[in-house]
């Protein structure tokens, strides 16, 4: 490098933007496939305990507010570690819930939509 080599160039350095705070997760595929997990789940639910997801607006006369999904202590207090997190899927497990008894259920038509959701919804 040219600058290195100049004896009046003094601190050189090639990181010229700001620093930005990162968030490194270790992301462990397997066991992240048997708890069903995908990148995206992982990132929704670090990003409902940091900041909050912006889910919609209301309006007090002209003053525009936004309403956030916050995900929180038990006590309504933030989450303060990352690590302890709870991280959940957006999409049920239905492998689960696929067993030989809700198939043929499902074939002769005695398992309607209502009981399909409330299974779904136990998982």
């Amino acid at each position: 490098m040219i600058m290195a080599r100049t004896p009046q160039v003094a601190q050189i350095t090639t990181g010229w933007e700001p620093a930005v705070p990162v968030l490194a997760v270790d992301y462990h595929q397997a066991a992240a496939r048997r708890a069903n997990l995908s990148r995206q789940d992982i990132a929704t639910s670090l990003l409902t305990a940091e900041g909050g997801i912006p889910v919609g607006t209301f309006y007090e006369g002209v003053h525009r507010n936004t309403i956030y999904l916050k995900c929180t202590a038990a006590d309504g207090s933030r989450i303060d570690n990352s690590e302890n997190v709870p991280v959940f899927p957006m999409l049920p497990n239905v492998n689960a819930l696929l067993d030989d008894e809700l198939v043929g259920s499902l074939q002769t038509g005695t398992l309607d939509k209502g009981d399909i959701i409330r299974r779904l919804a136990q998982t």
